[in-house]
């Protein structure tokens, strides 16, 4: 069944349902929906936390925006969705990490995350922190950039990832201060793509 996923469509297949939720409860019962079909609990402490990672590489009022694609998405068949295997980011010289996706096409969206593979600085073991949360600790203070095309993914990072550099910083896990990301053995690099 294909469903239509233009603004005026949606508002209207959506009318009859909105009058018989309460106020406040569409977004809660969307999660929990959504929590459903991934087949992720429906916790909202686990949510919460699994969720913390995207928010800040998602622009503020986008959320919602994003939420309803991928709904659509659903809806006509499902987003295609892969992930990457871990790399191991510990290296002397690289700057520059590709991963061939495997994709039909040039994904809408794709990210890089550094996955934590041993607890270190708060953080615990699978514990995802989006790449562009960490920021370069050497003048000039810049982030890593991504790039994506129908065959690849690619990160570029202004600086190594060698291990005991400190080329970059990061927030604590569970907030508070800047630490530096010393010990790179510590994390694994992963690519996510959605088309």
């Amino acid at each position: 069944m294909s469903i239509a996923c233009d603004p005026t469509s949606l508002v209207s297949g959506a009318a009859c349902l909105e009058c018989g939720i309460p106020p406040g409860l569409q977004k809660p019962i969307i999660i929990s929906l959504l929590a459903q079909i991934a087949g992720v609990p429906v916790n909202a402490t686990t949510l919460i936390a699994n969720a913390a990672c995207l928010e800040c590489g998602i622009p503020p009022g986008m959320q919602d925006a994003i939420i309803n694609y991928l709904l659509c998405q659903i809806a006509n068949g499902g987003a295609s969705i892969v992930a990457s295997p871990q790399f191991t980011i510990d290296s002397v010289s690289q700057t520059s990490y590709v991963w061939a996706h495997g994709l039909a096409s040039t994904p809408r969206f794709a990210q890089a995350f550094l996955v934590c593979a041993s607890a270190v600085g708060g953080y615990n073991v699978g514990d995802a922190i989006n790449v562009f949360s960490i920021t370069a600790s050497i003048s000039p203070y810049t982030n890593c950039l991504l790039a994506k095309d129908a065959t690849n993914i690619i990160l570029n990072a202004p600086y190594t990832f060698k291990a005991n550099e400190a080329n970059y910083l990061m927030t604590q896990g569970g907030g508070g201060n800047y630490i530096n990301l010393t010990a790179t053995t510590d994390w694994r690099l992963q690519f996510v793509a959605i088309l």
